[in-house]
């Protein structure tokens, strides 16, 4: 049997979104590390209070917008958002 497929886009439901969850997985771990909660973080964002919890789960796919506020909301550049968990946020390599 053929696994269930996105109709609109053909792309398969049960596989893993490793981006996406590597996206949400580093949005959460920057919110923490500025000790902020999901609210304050949508609050400085302009965002709806759910969305930041929903991107962290893998559960939406931020838009262009979206990440550009969420990096507004976390004072840091949108690339950060991108980066692995050992690369120092600051840009600052010999830290």
């Amino acid at each position: 049997m053929e696994a269930p497929t996105d109709a609109c886009y053909g792309v398969s439901m049960t596989e893993p979104v490793t981006d996406q969850a590597t996206f949400g997985a580093n949005l959460r771990r920057l919110r923490l590390s500025q000790n902020l909660t999901q609210e304050f973080l949508s609050h400085r964002a302009g965002v709806h209070w759910t969305l930041p919890g929903q991107v962290e789960r893998g559960e939406r796919n931020p838009t262009l917008k979206t990440i550009l506020a969420l990096s507004r909301g976390l004072d840091l550049p949108p690339a950060t958002l991108f980066q692995t968990e050992t690369t120092d946020p600051t840009g600052d390599d010999n830290a």
